[in-house]
């Protein structure tokens, strides 16, 4: 089991009902069983909607699972129980939570834009409105979700421990439901023209290899073609390949193949496309970072 925090504005009694987004035209009903676990949607959606405040509106917590299936009193018991640790420090008349999981009917599926499978299993959804119920004020039972992931984290285990479920810790090169799809779909949109093939090539191989190092970088592009170094030291530096055959080199100026980025850890890597793939408002996540097989594009 492993579990995502995020935060939005709007659109999530949407996305959970209807379910549609991009690369994937298939509604929520052709998609999904959906169980209800805690609370009302309609209700949940209107206290959101009700909200004066500009930006950020509620926390979007998703857990997802390893396992191919998982009995729908077990997704209920671990929904009660991540409420009871998550909102222990207010009374129930101050906060609205909402609980759904969704039982795939179809279990993988192309993404329409990069032609990537994407593998669909067991998932909760929990929608907590950022608001206090009883004095208007703002709500966030978490905090800074970066400064919490200990205490996040020690949930997780105990629950994966509780139920019997496969941990992100023991299981570092499997997937979880939910990563691998949005780090492949970010990934098939970074790059654009007729070198976005190779781009896409390099970048998964940094990325496979944890390649850290601008050097180690280097060498690794050596096996692509001839390569030059533009601006040599300086803040715009970046490479030029020509593969073998090719008339023209391609120019490296993206950020991911920066010093900056290739010298960020395996853990800031994931947190990078974590955040691109889910959009700005929705930076505040924390398992995004336990090194888990990165999906090719």
């Amino acid at each position: 089991m492993l579990i995502r925090v995020s935060g939005a504005s709007s659109g999530i009694a949407e996305y959970l009902v209807h379910g549609q987004k991009q690369g994937r035209e298939m509604p929520r009903d052709a998609l999904d069983e959906r169980v209800i676990l805690d609370g009302d949607l309609e209700l949940t959606d209107a206290i959101i909607q009700g909200m004066g405040k500009e930006g950020e509106r509620y926390l979007h917590i998703t857990i997802s699972f390893k396992e191919d299936s998982v009995d729908p009193d077990v997704l209920r018991n671990i929904a009660s129980d991540f409420k009871q640790f998550a909102m222990v420090a207010y009374e129930v008349d101050e906060y609205n939570f909402y609980a759904e999981a969704h039982l795939p009917k179809i279990k993988s599926y192309a993404d329409k834009r990069t032609g990537v499978s994407i593998e669909r299993k067991p998932h909760v959804h929990i929608v907590i409105p950022q608001q206090n119920l009883l004095s208007q004020q703002n709500l966030n039972p978490f905090g800074k979700v970066d400064q919490q992931v200990k205490f996040l984290e020690a949930f997780q285990e105990h629950a994966n421990a509780k139920y019997g479920l496969a941990s992100p810790k023991e299981n570092r090169r499997l997937e979880f439901a939910g990563q691998g799809d949005m780090i492949s779909r970010y990934k098939g949109d970074l790059f654009e023209g007729s070198v976005k093939a190779l781009k896409r090539q390099i970048l998964a191989d940094v990325l496979d290899r944890k390649i850290g190092d601008y050097d180690a970088f280097k060498t690794l592009l050596s096996e692509h073609g001839l390569i030059r170094t533009r601006n040599a030291d300086a803040e715009n530096e970046y490479q030029n390949v020509k593969p073998v055959g090719q008339a023209k080199g391609v120019n490296l100026k993206d950020y991911v193949f920066s010093r900056e980025f290739i010298a960020k850890s395996e853990v800031e890597k994931q947190q990078f496309f974590w955040s691109k793939a889910a959009g700005n408002t929705m930076i505040r996540k924390f398992h995004a970072t336990l090194g888990l097989k990165w999906l090719r594009g």
